[in-house]
């Protein structure tokens, strides 16, 4: 065996990285030292995979480093590697090595959402600008990686979905945001694999960072939104000379694992093949049916799923104009920042409900414009009430740019700067109704509302649709100003449903939102109890399993019993595997799609035809860390103080009493910060979350789905059990933390 080390290239006139992409190239198999995160190694690794290289990694375990960054990042963790210590250690593993076939990257190309975005945890106004460009003016789908969504990027999922695409997009994240190195990392292996499979692969760097040397040739610079979309134009060309090699075939059934696709765990990714398997739930008829105004579920629940399904179905009726938003919830705390702060206490709720109608007006305006842009000019019966419309629309050119995120992040913007136009000193503003108008409306809204509802009479049904409003929030931690917030986009929406409904239009609106927030709404305002709404509950079993039959079966009828054991072994120490595995699941689809899909990662690295017991279990460990890091984010989120605690439970027993829990909650908070005010908030997040349930002497532990997530409802259960009963840590996080079973 002859080993060859890369060396920094000096030589003079030729590009820094060929040397390296040519000696991947030439390489049998290429050996990586992961010890410490680094750029180029992550993308010389998945360059490699990219080539259908064997990638061997080794890490020093002698040497000191961050042992979070790697566990957060995901990818090498889920392709395993060596460890050494010693020169003699290294050289002894290196010997041994075998050569064996390279990782599977052989996927059916997705031409329906044909470009894959890697996103950073970190909202940016460049990925605003990214995501408009590409669905308002380029007018092509995409699916994405998001942290808020994954928590971690496995191999496999990063292999899928980069030889899937048609075109890569990673935007680097400049050093001044939060989690830069993360998301740079998982970037930098992503762009290598795309690069190693030819791929086009467009990596948008801000101008001044410093640019990683194997992609110092091939990185575009951006300093403004308009040089990013001068990028993405440039790069447009080149994805749809590559759809255009191949189409995509009809959807058969799988005949193998590597076919075998349960799709991706955010309904964004996958809004054009969710159809083929989504089950329709009560839920959905209702909300086709108009019968309720709120759907509540927990992340991970399917709320964005239900809002597709919901809004596709409509469009399906030509008549109908749907409004379907979904802004971010980092756009929201934009416009709590950017406008709130300027506002007396007294007329914030006004301001805000005026702009939320302001603000759907011009979306009812701009939706309408975009449908019957080429219809009206063939039917005279609403050509002057589309060119009337027009012109009222257009008569601020500003606020027609971009996608609804977009428009919504400029709009507050202005407002902020009309607001410092007419401020005082740094004593909020105390507004009257007049004041209002003159600072956020820059149409006329009385003409804009008589020409919508003239114009509605000649379609069907108005529809507007609601969802991520909650995205980015931490659970049960957000503020009065968010409570305020939705609650007056509630109360925009019905005033202009009955507005229009008092002028012969049938209007209807629907919010997707978290429980807890509509719990917070129902503390802030009572008569939130009366709105009709429909919660999603997974607790019945036969649904979640529905879900798992439907995707593996591409939507086919074959029975579940025929294809689970088409592609998994029936039975883990004597369990059924299904059932092994859903008891893991927290009765979230979300989690059960994660769940899958890392052990089917895991057998293929392994060469399997069939998902075996081993495959199961490192499949289940794999989603155990992800929903330890999930869960540790979010508490943290909504307390400080707690961030690790949910890792103090390490080694614990799988059931503990309550002084037990409250003592490990005390150690991990300390002296300094624990409270029993805190320590009860603590508490209350660990049974919402479903980390903790509670066993009162049944022969079974119930969590926060076996009280159909009414947190009233669980804790009033453990009142009554005036103090006979266990917390249960749920086996979801068995492995990570290596909890000791009965």
């Amino acid at each position: 065996m002859l080993i060859h080390p890369w060396t920094e290239n000096d030589i003079r006139g030729v590009p820094l990285a060929d040397p390296i992409f040519a000696g991947i190239d030439d390489a049998p198999y290429v050996i990586a030292d992961i010890t410490r995160p680094n750029f180029n190694v992550y993308f010389e690794v998945g360059y490699g995979i990219g080539r259908k290289k064997k990638v061997y990694l080794v890490s020093n375990s002698g040497i000191t480093k961050d042992a979070d960054l790697p566990r957060e990042i995901g990818i090498f963790d889920t392709l395993g590697y060596e460890s050494y210590q010693t020169s003699d250690e290294l050289s002894a593993i290196l010997w041994k090595m075998k050569i064996s076939d390279p990782l599977h990257t052989e996927y059916a190309r997705d031409n329906s959402s044909p470009i894959y975005i890697v996103e950073p945890e970190t909202r940016t106004e460049a990925l605003t600008t990214i995501i408009s460009a590409i669905k308002k003016k380029a007018r092509i789908r995409f699916r994405s990686f998001n942290p808020a969504e994954h928590i971690r990027l496995s191999a496999n999922d990063a292999i899928q979905n980069v030889v899937s695409s048609s075109g890569v997009i990673v935007p680097l994240l400049s050093r001044h945001f939060v989690g830069h190195e993360v998301h740079n990392l998982r970037a930098a292996f992503v762009a290598g694999l795309a690069v190693g499979l030819d791929i086009p692969t467009l990596i948008l760097t801000e101008r001044g960072e410093p640019v990683p040397l194997d992609i110092r040739d091939m990185a575009s610079p951006y300093r403004s939104a308009g040089n990013i979309q001068d990028h993405i134009a440039s790069f447009i060309p080149q994805v749809v000379e590559r759809i255009l090699e191949q189409r995509s075939e009809p959807a058969m059934p799988p005949s193998n694992l590597g076919e075998m696709a349960i799709g991706d765990p955010a309904a964004e990714n996958e809004m054009l093949t969710l159809g083929r398997y989504y089950v329709r739930t009560d839920a959905f008829g209702a909300a086709l049916r108009g019968e309720i105004n709120l759907v509540l579920g927990r992340k991970g629940m399917g709320k964005t799923a239900l809002f597709t399904q919901v809004r596709d179905k409509l469009r399906d009726h030509r008549e109908n104009v749907v409004v379907d938003l979904k802004p971010e919830g980092y756009q929201l705390m934009r416009l709590k920042e950017e406008v709130l702060r300027f506002v007396s206490d007294g007329t914030r709720a006004h301001l805000v409900t005026a702009l939320w109608e302001y603000v759907l007006y011009l979306e009812i305006c701009y939706k309408i414009l975009e449908k019957d842009e080429r219809l009206h000019k063939r039917d005279h019966e609403i050509y002057d009430l589309y060119t009337a419309l027009s012109e009222a629309y257009h008569a601020d050119e500003s606020v027609e740019q971009g996608d609804f995120s977009e428009r919504l992040f400029d709009l507050s913007a202005s407002i902020r700067k009309r607001f410092e136009s007419v401020r005082v000193g740094d004593e909020p503003v105390a507004l009257r109704s007049a004041d209002v108008t003159n600072l956020i409306y820059r149409h006329d809204l009385h003409k804009i509302r008589d020409q919508v509802a003239v114009y509605l009479r000649k379609k069907g049904a108005l529809w507007i649709l609601f969802d991520n409003l909650d995205k980015g929030w931490p659970a049960q931690g957000i503020g009065a100003d968010d409570i305020m917030i939705i609650r007056c986009l509630i109360d925009a929406s019905k005033k202009i449903q009955r507005d229009l409904t008092r002028k012969d239009n049938y209007c209807h609106n629907i919010v997707f939102v978290r429980n807890d927030i509509f719990e917070l709404l129902m503390s802030e305002a009572t008569d939130f109890g009366k709105e009709s709404r429909s919660s999603l509950d997974w607790s019945g079993k036969d649904f979640l399993r529905e879900v798992v039959r439907l995707r593996m079966a591409n939507g086919h009828k074959d029975k579940f019993e025929d294809v689970w054991g088409k592609f998994f072994v029936s039975h883990v120490n004597g369990e059924d595997s299904y059932y092994h595995i859903e008891q893991r699941t927290l009765m979230r689809p979300r989690n059960i799609i994660k769940i899958i899909s890392h052990c089917k990662g895991d057998a293929i690295v392994r060469n399997l035809e069939k998902i075996d017991q081993i495959s199961i279990e490192n499949g289940l460990s794999e989603f155990s860390n992800d929903i330890c890091v999930e869960a540790d984010r979010e508490i943290s989120d909504v307390e400080p103080s707690a961030k690790g605690i949910v890792y103090q439970f390490i080694k614990e027993n799988s059931e503990m009493s309550q002084d037990e829990v409250a003592a490990v909650i005390k150690n991990a908070l300390g002296e300094l910060n624990y409270s029993e005010t805190v320590a009860n908030k603590i508490s209350d997040f660990l049974l919402y979350f479903g980390f903790l349930g509670i066993r009162d002497g049944t022969d079974e532990p119930e969590y926060i789905y076996d009280f159909h997530y009414n947190m009233q409802a669980m804790t009033t259960a453990i009142s009554k059990s005036r103090g006979a009963f266990n917390f249960c840590i749920h086996p979801a996080f068995w492995p990570a933390l290596k909890i000791r079973q009965p």
